[in-house]
């Protein structure tokens, strides 16, 4: 969660904006149900929702961040009981960007506020999978402070958040609770 987001400061310039090699301003940006706090080489924040789990970046289904502080997000439109996170990274190039990554689990958009789920720390992993022990939340990050590129990229291939809503009372079949998620729409906060 950036704080810009409250006080509507945050327009930053970064390099690749524009698909890469062409600086411009940049912020958080927001593609259906994901988010993330900026965008770079076309790297949408909704590939990582889209159902593709293709970890080569030609094929289009990747997520790709531009500043630091670094973070991907999606909304899950209720509460939910989140069981576990597998998350695909990128396969044909800079698999170790999300090594240190935390994925958070909270009730509103700032993840400041959320519990910590686990990191990611076995990119050799497809997907890699994080166990959240029946944590609730409507949000799940990605938050990168480190990592090979120095907490600056994010690329998720694709995400999928295991459990139920939280809503639906008795024994329940864990599902991906991504399925069905709104993308597209892309726009900056």
């Amino acid at each position: 969660y950036d704080p810009c987001v409250s006080d509507g400061s945050c327009s930053v310039t970064t390099n690749n904006m524009c698909g890469g090699g062409c600086a411009g301003t940049n912020g958080v940006r927001r593609c259906g149900a994901a988010s993330s706090s900026t965008v770079g080489w076309g790297g949408e924040p909704d590939r990582a929702i889209d159902g593709n789990t293709d970890g080569n970046w030609g094929g289009g289904s990747c997520t790709l961040t531009d500043s630091n502080p670094a973070w991907w997000q999606v909304d899950l439109g209720g509460t939910a009981i989140i069981i576990r996170v597998a998350v695909y990274h990128r396969t044909n190039c800079c698999q170790d960007r999300l090594a240190s990554a935390n994925i958070i689990v909270s009730d509103t958009s700032d993840f400041t506020a959320g519990t910590n789920c686990g990191a990611l720390t076995d990119y050799s992993q497809q997907p890699e999978t994080t166990n959240c022990d029946a944590l609730t939340g409507q949000f799940v990050t990605v938050s990168l402070t480190g990592g090979s590129s120095g907490g600056v990229v994010v690329t998720i291939c694709e995400t999928e958040v295991w459990g139920y809503p939280s809503v639906l009372a008795g024994q329940q079949a864990e599902r991906n609770l991504l399925v069905g998620l709104p993308v597209g729409g892309c726009a900056f906060d």
